[in-house]
């Protein structure tokens, strides 16, 4: 109890404990469900070849097979938390920052997750976190690679060469994503743009009707939904096609660099 206390996750009143989270139960975890599957429709439609747009520049840099994992884990679990809200603006507490919230089932079709490493400039997607190698060897991998632009330390080679990420001399076999201006860029921010004002214009409607006490915590709850209803649409409509890691993992290990890609400055920069 004290430790959730101090997390910020409870809090005493009237002598007894009550948690400080949103909860919903099953009708309200529907209809929130039923809500973000409606805005992520009408954001697709209207940004539906924008994303083709970006599909077919992620191929002509030489990563269509990464195409994905760029869509989903730079743009829409990256880029997009810095046009609305960062884990900072909404709680800062003992250990950690940002929020947590409980919904009455989990997702049933896919939900993709996004970890950094380093200093959240090496990026991996995935559906299961324990596809990857150990978070040190991702750790001191992505240090490697600000320094060196490859891996030189022969043993964190041979840990990553089962997986595709580095070729016998250390060279990194996935995207790196430059600082620089280019279509690439030019078309997330116009997605980003796109993206956040229509969910910015129904977010204050979320908080109400949710009872949600903060503004920025019911933008973070409808976000989560929409984005992966926007990632069903793109695969339903075969934009985006699932990696082959994700369809078995342990016959395609070395194909795990279709869903790593480094950025320079990190990915919340």
């Amino acid at each position: 109890l004290l430790l959730l206390e101090v997390g910020g996750l409870i809090n005493k009143i009237e002598g007894k404990w009550k948690c400080t989270i949103p909860i919903l139960d099953k009708e309200q975890t529907t209809s929130l469900r039923n809500i973000s599957k409606e805005i992520a429709k009408s954001m697709y439609s209207k940004t539906k070849n924008d994303f083709v747009s970006l599909v077919h520049t992620i191929k002509d840099m030489g990563f269509e097979n990464n195409a994905l994992s760029l869509v989903f884990s730079y743009l829409l679990d990256g880029r997009m938390w810095t046009k609305l809200v960062l884990f900072d603006d909404i709680n800062n507490h003992a250990g950690w920052s940002g929020c947590y919230w409980v919904l009455y089932e989990p997702r049933k079709d896919l939900k993709f997750g996004t970890n950094g490493f380093g200093d959240m400039n090496l990026i991996l997607t995935y559906l299961n976190s324990e596809v990857s190698p150990s978070s040190k060897t991702m750790d001191d991998s992505a240090d490697e690679i600000s320094k060196y632009g490859k891996i030189n330390n022969p043993q964190l080679i041979s840990k990553l060469i089962p997986y595709g990420l580095t070729n016998k001399n250390g060279n990194i076999l996935f995207p790196v994503i430059k600082k620089q201006q280019d279509s690439f860029h030019q078309i997330i921010d116009k997605l980003v743009n796109s993206i956040s004002s229509e969910l910015k214009d129904n977010c204050g409607n979320i908080a109400t009707q949710y009872e949600i006490n903060d503004e920025n915590t019911a933008m973070v709850i409808l976000y989560h939904e929409v984005m992966w209803y926007l990632m069903d649409n793109l695969i339903q409509d075969k934009v985006l096609n699932i990696p082959a890691v994700f369809k078995d993992e342990e016959n395609n290990k070395k194909r795990l660099n279709e869903v790593v890609f480094f950025i320079e400055g990190g990915l919340m920069q």
